[in-house]
């Protein structure tokens, strides 16, 4: 290249260095961003500069280093490509305003610059240029026909409404139809009060020095020296240029037809879905923020991770060992596809894909679908049923692991359907899918386990149903093996009455229970009763668990608890809201040991609606539960038995004892040595002993025998009207009541001492609360103690 270092150049002289030399935007390259809304600041800065070096003949503006390659005939800007841009987009403008059309030919250079960010970029530019007559004509008609009233004619709307114009979305695009808006307006605040003046001749004075890096090619290397000068590629720009190489590559750099296509597509189609997104985005969370890059690169992330996932070397150890999952959370590649750090390198993304052949073809035409048919069809079917919100998972920016695991099942689906859409096969596998994934327990290793059970179940996808109701079709996966149960039962209903499809459908609505209804079913019935059931449940259950009049002193937590019949099951956290019913309803540790080997609380509920015409009978068999006395197994003396009998009755007997457990959020049970108390987690003074008869002891003192509770032990809780109220229990492990001078100690072991200073008055046999009942230990008291003092 023939070129002085020392001698500045015009945009001019620059595009006509050479004459078959072109200028380009290469692929590493960030979209345009000097034109863009949020960059207003930096633009106006540079333009006042620009066009005050304009209207005055004797100034020059020199705008340091363009740095780039020069390979064969092509000029790769490295560094200068923003600044470039804007007077590439300045030269045309001017010429527009002031040159006649058979001058246009004095910007003819122009066409020498593109860019290979994206096709539309490409295209844009060059269209602008081939179509200069037609804008100047449009610009000008309107122009002249605005009224003062006018606020302006926007240019860019002129060019918008041209056939050839497709891709507003493209942010180079928007951008540089926005930085073509400010160059308008600067233009016509320096030519109104003077419309003689002309700058097209001045813009020669508007100078750079070119410096071309002849020892670099387009590598790694010249993205480390536009690195270090400060202008730093985004992560998504960084990866859509590794992306193309490798897409380029892996097809043995033969550029056909459908290559070329299929990279249009990345540039154009794609990003115009993406752009979609990232507009619903912004308006459901009222942002502004142009989310587009993190969308993209965020899908390419997330499923390379499932196909990681998928094709990761399988091991003899079970899916649910936490050996294997290790394996996982230890692997680099693992931990970059989750995008624990910031984009870095091709690398892992290159492995899988080389892994498989076929993944990097997958993608592509699960986009294409996904662009044809996520709006119109898929965003509608993939939300849960029972939440009809915008539930869009291609708009997360923050996926959990639910999420990994819902986007896991919309991109097996389509690419087992061999990349079509199919709404009843769609629904009806997803709805299996959020069933089974609402109800299993799911953390960072059995989310892993979850989506290669539904890749296991992809195969099947056309007809999910038929094979979920066929005992004989085997699921290897171990994972949530309750949860896929519960399906296949709903399934040998649907299978036998496709009826029954719509009716479990309405059953899962439900927003407390979300998809689990396994407690409505029973070999045996038919529609009526289900439908029967399915009413009662909306009359009991709202979004956050029992209703009003079903919470009213806990009726419908009490009524439950009394019916558990196994010592350990006490042991549990009972709340009338949230997942601790659901527990309680739900899960196996409730088994009813003396009947038909169901869950037992599932076969109670259904017995108290089949039971039930309405609500108010409801109720009345609700308050007969907790009337009943305890019918709890355990093996142990008979002290033991009666401590555990007295524990449970307490827990649904008595409703201030559990209004106060509620207000209070002691919801944990514990046996300490057979001592069973009540509290709330980390809260020394909210707890109370329910094993035993000392509360009633010490209401039956303080009545009685005038004893005196001085330091407030009696539990208090407030009332949802503010008012306070105290209940006969009373709270801590150790408790002093006073008798006149005397000091009834109560401590954590059921004993009972009764002193005056040092002066123990009651009998070593006679200390123990276990030891007797209520009625006993009345008499030893009144006998030994309050007859005597």
């Amino acid at each position: 290249m023939n070129y002085d270092l020392n001698k500045p150049l015009s945009l001019i002289e620059f595009f006509n260095i050479e004459k078959n030399f072109r200028i380009e935007i290469p692929k590493i390259q960030r979209d345009y961003a000097q034109g863009r809304e949020n960059e207003s600041e930096v633009a106006n800065r540079f333009l006042d500069k620009i066009f005050e070096c304009l209207k005055e003949d004797d100034k020059k503006l020199e705008l340091d280093f363009i740095y780039g390659s020069v390979d064969k005939n092509v000029v790769y800007l490295l560094d200068g490509q923003q600044r470039v841009t804007t007077l590439f987009l300045l030269h045309w403008y001017i010429a527009l305003r002031e040159l006649a059309k058979d001058e246009f030919n004095k910007i003819e250079c122009l066409n020498k610059f593109t860019y290979s960010t994206r096709v539309s970029s490409r295209e844009f530019c060059q269209n602008i240029i081939d179509n200069m007559e037609k804008i100047k004509k449009y610009y000008d008609d309107e122009y002249l026909d605005k009224s003062e009233e006018d606020n302006e004619v926007k240019l860019s709307n002129i060019i918008k409404n041209f056939y050839w114009f497709t891709n507003e979305n493209d942010p180079t695009i928007k951008a540089m139809l926005n930085m073509i808006d400010k160059i308008d307006e600067k233009y016509n605040e320096i030519t109104k009060d003077n419309s003689s003046i002309k700058l097209f001749y001045n813009l020669e004075k508007i100078q750079f020095y070119f410096l071309p890096l002849e020892d670099f090619k387009l590598t790694d290397e010249i993205y480390l020296k536009m690195n270090a000068r400060g202008k730093p590629l985004t992560s998504f720009e960084n990866f859509k240029a590794d992306l193309t190489n490798y897409f380029i590559k892996s097809n043995e750099n033969k550029i056909d037809s459908s290559i070329q296509q299929q990279l249009s597509d990345l540039d154009n189609k794609y990003t115009n879905f993406f752009w979609q997104l990232s507009e619903k985005y912004n308006k459901k969370n009222k942002q502004n923020n142009i989310i587009l890059d993190d969308l993209y690169i965020k899908f390419f992330y997330r499923i390379t991770l499932i196909y990681f996932i998928i094709n990761y070397e399988e091991s003899n150890e079970k899916l649910i060992d936490n050996k294997y999952y290790n394996k996982y959370l230890k692997n680099g590649s693992f931990e970059e596809l989750n995008e624990k750090n910031k984009y870095s390198s091709f690398n892992v993304f290159e492995e899988t894909y080389d892994e498989n052949k076929n993944i990097i073809k997958i993608i592509f035409k699960v986009l294409d679908l996904l662009e044809n048919e996520y709006n119109n069809n898929i965003l509608n079917t993939i939300k849960p049923i029972w939440d009809q919100n915008d539930y869009d998972i291609l708009s997360k920016i923050k996926y959990e692991y639910e999420d990994i695991i819902i986007f896991s099942a919309l991109i097996f689906y389509i690419d087992k359907n061999n990349f079509k859409y199919n709404e009843t096969s769609f629904k009806q596998w997803m709805r299996i899918v959020w069933n089974i994934t609402e109800n299993s327990y799911i953390d960072e290793s059995s989310y892993i386990s979850l989506i290669k059970l539904f890749y296991e179940l992809s195969e099947h996808y056309s007809n999910i149903y038929n094979f979920l109701a066929d005992d004989n079709n085997k699921i290897k996966s171990e994972i949530s093996k309750e949860a896929v149960q519960y399906e296949r039962r709903k399934c040998k209903f649907i299978v036998a009455n496709n009826n029954w499809e719509k009716y479990f459908t309405e059953a899962e609505k439900h927003p407390f229970f979300k998809g689990y209804i396994d407690f409505l079913i029973d070999d045996n019935m038919d529609i009526g009763k289900f439908n029967h059931r399915k009413k009662m449940m909306y009359k009991v259950f709202g979004p956050n668990g029992t209703k009003e009049e079903f919470l009213e002193n806990h009726l419908f937590l009490r009524a439950l608890i009394s019916k558990i019949d196994y010592f350990w099951d006490l042991s549990d956290n009972f709340k009338d809201t949230t997942e601790s019913l659901k527990i309680l309803i739900r899960y196996k540790e409730y088994y009813d040991y003396s009947s038909d080997g169901r869950y037992l609380m599932n076969n109670i509920i259904r017995y108290w609606f089949d039971n039930s015409k309405n609500k108010e009978e409801l109720i009345k068999e609700l308050e007969k539960s907790t009337k009943r006395n305890s019918e709890i197994n355990i093996d142990n003396n008979e002290a033991f038995r009666e401590r555990v009998k007295i524990a449970h009755e307490a827990l649904y007997k008595e409703p201030d004892l559990q209004n106060w457990m509620q207000a209070k959020g002691a919801h944990n049970i514990k046996n300490d040595y057979g001592n069973f108390y009540v509290y709330r987690y980390r809260s020394p003074n909210d707890r109370v002993l329910i094993g035993s008869y000392r509360n009633k002891l010490i209401k039956y003192l303080i009545s009685n025998y005038n004893c005196e509770d001085r330091n407030n032990y009696q539990l208090p809780y407030e009332l949802q009207s503010g008012d306070k109220k105290k209940i006969e229990y009373f709270g801590c492990f150790e408790i002093t009541i006073y008798y006149k001078d005397y000091n009834l100690n109560f401590d954590r072991w059921n004993q009972l001492t009764i002193k005056k200073g040092d002066k123990d008055f009651l009998k070593e046999e006679y200390r123990s609360l276990n030891n007797y009942t209520f009625k006993d230990y009345k008499d030893v008291l009144k006998r030994e103690f309050f007859d005597k003092y």
